[in-house]
């Protein structure tokens, strides 16, 4: 047998959007505010020189975020739709309450859908092999809590 790295130490780092012009309860995919986009140009000087690699949520906001840092080390952002945002079956109009719900649920309490979404989401994370930086939601930053 060959002498293999068994573990490798990955440095992943969740970056959470910048502001959006409209909450989620207003639009499932706002662009970037101003201060978003100012939030989004400071994030941008965090991390070195080094380019790593980037990836994002489909989302606008997401992908706004993450593109100043793409520019200045001028390396593509890979969209993952494991990042995305947590998915819901709520009107527009009820999607704020349906939230706030889900906040005071525990992990083991929520639907299947979401379930899933979290499960898949951890399996991505699982399988980055190099050192990553991902911009994402609240949600899922906060997805291992509870």
């Amino acid at each position: 047998m060959k002498n293999e790295k068994i573990h490798t130490d990955i440095n992943i780092y969740l970056v959470r959007h910048g502001e959006a012009a409209n909450s989620w309860a207003e639009a499932l995919d706002s662009p970037l505010s101003e201060l978003g986009n100012q939030q989004a140009k400071a994030v941008s000087g965090c991390f070195g020189e080094t380019p790593l690699s980037i990836v994002s949520s489909p989302m606008l906001r997401a992908k706004q975020t993450a593109a100043p840092l793409s520019q200045i080390w001028n390396v593509s952002v890979k969209i993952d739709d494991c990042f995305i945002e947590i998915p819901s079956d709520s009107e527009e109009r009820d999607r704020k309450k349906w939230l706030q719900q889900i906040f005071k649920q525990k992990w083991n309490m929520v639907n299947s859908q979401i379930w899933d979404w979290r499960e898949k989401a951890f399996e991505a994370l699982l399988c980055k092999k190099s050192d990553t930086i991902i911009f994402t939601h609240f949600m899922l930053i906060n997805a291992s809590n509870k």
